[in-house]
């Protein structure tokens, strides 16, 4: 037990010893070089503190608090001796990073891992900073002023502004630190930070008579910042304002440097720590919007890449800038093949100017979005039926747009069954009444205005109840499609054909005179009859069909219901008559029954 135990109580105990090793450097960094107001130029420790209570868990705070406590005590005895003013100072500066750092978990609403790479973590952060600092600016105004007869305004802006760009300069670095430890060291990266600490030395320390003046007056030190905030995010960015922040903190507390004013030491404080605001900030806000920049087009490539459907972004010409991999395998060639092809050519010939057309509306803004279905054709020359969605593409180049093109081959089988099923029988496969009683009606238009003559034919399977008590409905139901083939086999190619319901079927011969009528009432009648029906290995009982004919002339003005209910009663007329034949009744009959 023993073996588990000692180690965690090491770890509390060297954890908080070497953080007060290193605020306690820090701390004497910062006494080395006070202002006029008795206050640091810059208060590193503050940073340091606040990084590392973010970075441990709450539970440890105080032991790290105890240690900012005993630190700064050590540092204040040691610059200014062992007295109230310094266990008063030492107080205030332990209270310090912890209302920043509750203030920033506060405002983040999180635990995570602060990485920087979002304006508002921050803008969390120059918050906490500034917030923070404002309060125990206050309590350290009041001892220095109390202590050594400073201005207690001018000790509240400079504790104020000194402690805040610590912890801004310092935080970042660690926390970045010590939760991002890279296997290895990116050497360009590394390159630029040490090259804008080498040019910070430059401009403070001239070594180089007249070059330091120049650089300062051209502000190189900012864009170079800038740049590294850019290009290599806000870890090296939070590095390189640590170290050009100490640089010029040191070079000006000595006299030397662009931010030295000589014996005024308080215009000497406000200009540096006027530079290393403006370049915290700058710098900081940069590197976050370009992170999250990055981080919004990395999601955008994968939503791009891993999409299911294929996407493909075209210019205003219809040229394919880039493509993904569903895209590719849709139309069955690489992705490169198709950076070299333009999207008309990818679809059929009838479709290539309607796709052209919407790609250069959309980019044009002529048109929000385009919607158009075309077949996209393969290597192997299949056609694949697609939906193409066309919108604009958003950002700098405003004239491109982004085709989604669906695979709906899928979907235009699916609609072409249920098409098929609300028109046709789904036994037989024939027409169903709805569709039948439609061509009627067409035939009837089309009879008075071309004057073509024609009849509607219905067809009852006589006894059919019997046979289906007597065999069951599954025989029914074969004997049934039997029927439907038979009649299949005697009509032509213009006639329509139709199961009605039950063992009720519906023939329109269009484009007939009486004498022809007789005649494929007579051969259906015989079809039927001779037709043999086999299930399962046996023969099936021979059915008859009673059937009953009305005639339209070329003039008719007889309506739909009026034409299948003469052919209905001479369709009974038949059977009447002994079944197993036929009876026709012409447009007068159908003129009386209405």
């Amino acid at each position: 037990m023993r073996s588990h135990h000692v180690p965690a109580r090491a770890a509390q105990v060297a954890g908080p010893l070497a953080f007060a090793v290193g605020y306690f450097a820090l701390s004497r960094l910062g006494l080395a070089f006070l202002s006029d107001g008795h206050v640091a130029l810059l208060w590193p420790a503050s940073g340091l503190a606040l990084g590392v209570l973010v970075a441990v868990p709450r539970r440890a705070w105080p032991r790290y608090l105890i240690a900012v406590l005993v630190a700064n005590l050590a540092a204040q005895a040691w610059a200014r001796g062992l007295d109230a003013p310094a266990v008063g100072l030492a107080a205030v500066n332990a209270l310090e990073p912890l209302l920043a750092a509750w203030t920033l978990q506060a405002i983040a609403s999180s635990r995570t891992r602060p990485t920087f790479e979002s304006t508002r973590e921050v803008a969390g952060l120059v918050a906490a900073a500034t917030l923070a600092n404002a309060v125990t600016a206050v309590l350290g105004a009041a001892v220095i002023a109390a202590a050594f007869g400073a201005p207690f305004g001018r000790a509240w802006g400079q504790w104020w502004l000194a402690d805040g760009l610590g912890m801004l300069t310092v935080a970042p670095a660690a926390m970045m630190l010590h939760w991002e430890r890279p296997v290895r060291a990116d050497l360009r990266s590394s390159a630029f930070v040490a090259a804008t600490w080498v040019l910070a030395a430059v401009i403070c320390w001239q070594p180089v008579p007249g070059l330091p003046e120049l650089l300062h007056r051209s502000h190189a030190m900012l864009p170079l910042l800038l740049w590294v905030a850019v290009r290599y995010g806000a870890r090296s960015v939070a590095l390189a304002l640590a170290g050009v922040s100490a640089i010029a903190t040191i070079a000006t507390a000595g006299g030397s440097g662009p931010f030295a004013a000589g014996a005024d030491a308080g215009a000497s404080a406000d200009a540096l720590q006027g530079f290393i605001a403006v370049a915290i900030l700058s710098t900081l806000f940069v590197a976050s919007v370009v992170a999250e920049r990055r981080r919004a087009e990395g999601e955008l490539r994968t939503i791009f890449e891993s999409a299911p459907a294929g996407k493909a972004v075209v210019g205003a010409d219809g040229a394919i800038a880039n493509a993904n991999r569903a895209l590719a395998q849709l139309a069955g060639r690489t992705r490169e093949r198709l950076c070299t092809m333009a999207a008309a050519s990818l679809v059929r010939a009838e479709d290539r100017a309607p796709l052209a057309a919407a790609i250069a509306d959309v980019c044009a803004d002529r048109a929000v979005t385009v919607e158009l279905e075309a077949g996209l054709v393969g290597v192997g020359g299949v056609d694949t039926t697609v939906s193409i969605h066309v919108v604009p593409l958003d950002g700098e180049q405003s004239t491109r747009a982004l085709l989604h093109v669906l695979d709906v081959s899928e979907r235009k089988r699916f609609e072409a069954e249920l098409r098929d099923l609300a028109d046709h029988d789904p036994l037989t496969g024939l027409l169903n009444r709805r569709r039948f009683e439609g061509e009627v009606e067409r035939q009837l238009a089309q009879a008075r205005r071309y004057e073509r003559p024609g009849a509607v034919m219905l067809l009852d399977v006589d006894r059919f109840k019997q046979i289906n008590d007597t065999y069951g409905h599954g025989v029914g139901d074969r004997l049934i499609v039997g029927v439907a083939d038979a009649l299949r086999t005697r009509l032509r190619a213009a006639d329509t054909i139709a199961r009605l319901g039950g063992d009720e079927f519906a023939v329109l011969l269009p484009e007939i005179d009486c004498d022809g009528v007789e005649e494929v009432a007579r051969e259906l009648v015989a079809a039927v009859a001779a037709h043999t029906t086999c299930a399962d290995g046996r023969v099936l009982p021979r059915v008859t069909i009673s059937v009953g004919v009305a005639t339209f002339g070329a003039r008719t003005e007889l309506s739909r219901e009026a034409l299948v209910v003469a052919a209905d009663v001479a369709m009974y007329r038949a059977k009447e008559a002994g079944r197993n034949g036929y009876a026709i009744g012409d447009e007068r009959a159908a003129a009386d029954v209405a």
